[in-house]
């Protein structure tokens, strides 16, 4: 039976336990990649000292030789947390890289199952693809998005190629366009909620209360912003950009009912999706006005922000794009599919709403590849496209062939019915029947190889 390997990533940690307690009764060995002491605690308590590398923030004081070359200045400037501390994050990054090598090759590692968010997980994705003798393949269990609560093996750091193998059962085939274009990421709304409680006087005397007594503050997580003032600068920044947010005018999507309009929806920021699928195109203030310098002159640029992401901006940031001309800020409330139906094209850099708005026939761009532009009417472009082309119109030539039933039966083949999140933000994947959903679809994937 193959070994595997889960980094361990704050709460997703405890669901990932439970799946990997799953596969232990089927025989497998499951090791752990942690970081946080509290974590580090329970997963020792659960599967043994002897089966878990720990990482803590000791290991930028080491002298470790480095493995190899990996872009270490790539990964710290996209990291939430290193950038604000660039020498410890090389120290660190380049420290850690001799153990995990070790970790890896001693335990007879053949999988390892991690997010894609941190330098680390990063670093450790690039060592396992680049190292031939780990012999080891880094996947990146995530939800397709849509249709709803199924979820995908992504095999590279960009979450733009699935891992395909053949199930013993085609268990679902997709029948029903109809259907799927009335579905949202179910993650939407558990956001949505997130915010709400987070917005409510409760939720910020609550947020208060834990910066002043920092509970479960670990200072040796690498994870971990040390510098108390500095976490104090971010979230009083975060919380001035929310208010401030309020003053900045919007409009109602009736009063685009008579005019031409494309929309370029907002990434919360840091996050994964822009920081680092994204990657090279994270300034999303040019990605905007860029978009705009192509727009026919009696065409509107919507911009809507991420209802997860108010506070991420600041009211500088929308008050210098809208003195462009006919760029609007729209409620970030609008429901997107009535937004999208009446568009004459969405760009975004890697969103979910390029991939609402091909599946509903409105031509879609996104500035990095995604596993979705496998969609003929969602292309990928990059900004040498905008210098390229004479108008807009130029980029809706190819935009043809409808192959939307198509792509999604390739979808549904290769990817699997379950939840993939964090319990935090969906109690509903720790049901037992989930559980027993992931456990069973990574069983499916070690034992195709």
């Amino acid at each position: 039976m193959k070994n595997i390997c889960f980094i361990s990533n704050f709460s997703s940690t405890y669901f990932y336990a439970e799946v990997a307690k799953e596969l232990e009764k089927l025989g497998y060995s499951v090791f752990w990649i942690v970081f946080n002491i509290k974590l580090f605690s329970y997963l020792k308590d659960n599967f043994g000292e002897n089966k878990i590398l720990y990482l803590n923030r000791e290991y930028s004081k080491m002298n470790n030789t480095e493995i190899g070359e990996f872009k270490i200045n790539e990964l710290i400037y996209g990291d939430r947390v290193l950038k604000y501390n660039q020498d410890f994050g090389e120290k660190y990054l380049l420290n850690i890289q001799k153990p995990i090598y070790e970790f890896i090759l001693v335990n007879e590692i053949k999988f390892i199952f991690g997010e894609l968010t941190w330098a680390h997980e990063i670093l450790i994705h690039r060592m396992c693809s680049n190292i031939i003798e780990l012999k080891c393949t880094y996947l990146n269990p995530h939800t397709i998005r849509i249709p709803t609560n199924r979820f995908a093996f992504f095999k590279d750091e960009f979450q733009s190629i699935i891992y395909k193998v053949d199930k013993a059962v085609d268990d679902e085939k997709f029948i029903d366009l109809d259907n799927v274009l009335n579905q949202k990421p179910d993650y939407l709304k558990q956001n949505d909620l997130i915010l709400e409680k987070s917005f409510s006087l409760k939720g910020r005397i609550n947020k208060i209360i834990r910066f002043l007594i920092e509970p479960n503050i670990d200072y040796n997580d690498p994870t971990v912003i040390t510098n108390r003032f500095l976490r104090l600068k971010v979230r009083l920044s975060t919380e001035l950009n929310r208010e401030t947010y309020r003053l900045i005018p919007k409009i109602k999507i009736e009063e685009l009912e008579d005019k031409n309009y494309v929309v370029y929806a907002f990434h919360k920021q840091p996050e994964a999706s822009i920081d680092t699928f994204g990657r090279y195109y994270e300034n999303q203030f040019e990605i905007v006005k860029n978009i705009w310098r192509i727009l026919p002159y009696n065409y509107y640029l919507i911009i809507k922000e991420h209802t997860n992401a108010i506070g991420d901006r600041s009211y500088a940031f929308f008050k210098n794009l809208l003195r462009y001309k006919r760029i609007l800020l729209i409620n970030e409330k609008t429901d997107s599919h009535s937004l999208i139906a009446k568009s004459k094209a969405v760009f975004t850099v890697t969103g979910t709403i390029a991939y609402e708005a091909a599946l509903m026939n409105v031509p879609s761009f996104t500035f990095v590849n995604t596993f979705f532009n496998g969609l003929n009417g969602c292309r990928h472009i990059c900004l040498d496209t905008f210098r390229d082309i004479d108008s807009l119109y130029d980029l809706f030539e190819s935009h043809t062939i409808d192959n939307r039933i198509n792509f999604m039966n390739e979808l549904i083949k290769y990817s699997f019915s379950g939840l993939i999140s964090n319990p935090v933000s969906n109690i509903k994947v720790m049901d037992k029947d989930n559980i027993l959903k992931i456990s069973k679809a990574i069983e499916i994937i070690i034992n195709a190889q």
